[in-house]
């Protein structure tokens, strides 16, 4: 394999990072991608800034643990396998927003950063997409029907934020694409 057929391979894979469309613009694709990440950082935003929770997570009732609470507020959020999944997705659209962009001003990285970053972003595209999956299926179908057996209200499943993050990630990962 030659050096120079190589370097082209990382240009094509950079390329279907920062464009992954061949039916939007990339200036387009671009706007869609920062409008995404700027609605994320306002979910987390607004679920660190809501009044804390308390949390009693379900448990297996042969279990020999003793239950436990857990107050839900400020940082503690992101102990949350939602909240690690929808950071991901953050780090995603910021990271293809700033190739794009730098692609469209003709700054783009070449060599080992274009590489990494190619690749990184394609794993974090990977990982998101089954993870938003995973997370709005997860919460649709096993835990707030459980919470709601266990005689509690499920109060932290329905406030603007947990209903972005647990409905609008399978969107943004789906309708970007």
């Amino acid at each position: 394999r030659s050096p120079s057929r190589g370097l082209g391979d990382v240009y094509k894979r950079q390329e279907r990072v920062s464009r992954s469309s061949e039916h939007l613009l990339p200036e387009a694709l671009l706007a869609i991608r920062a409008l995404f990440a700027l609605i994320i950082v306002h979910a987390l935003v607004s679920r660190m800034r809501e009044p804390p929770t308390i949390v009693t997570p379900l448990r297996n009732p042969f279990s020999r643990t003793p239950p436990a609470t857990i107050k839900m507020h400020k940082w503690v959020i992101f102990s949350t396998f939602t909240v690690q999944s929808w950071t991901l997705q953050l780090v995603y659209f910021v990271g293809t927003s700033l190739l794009g962009a730098s692609n469209l001003l003709g700054i783009a990285p070449t060599g080992f950063i274009a590489t990494f970053l190619s690749a990184f972003l394609w794993v974090a595209f990977e990982v998101s997409f089954t993870a938003s999956m995973l997370v709005s299926a997860t919460t649709t179908y096993v835990l707030i029907p459980k919470t709601l057996r266990s005689g509690q209200v499920p109060i932290n499943f329905f406030r603007w934020s947990q209903q972005a993050m647990h409905n609008l990630n399978v969107v943004f990962m789906g309708k970007h694409n």
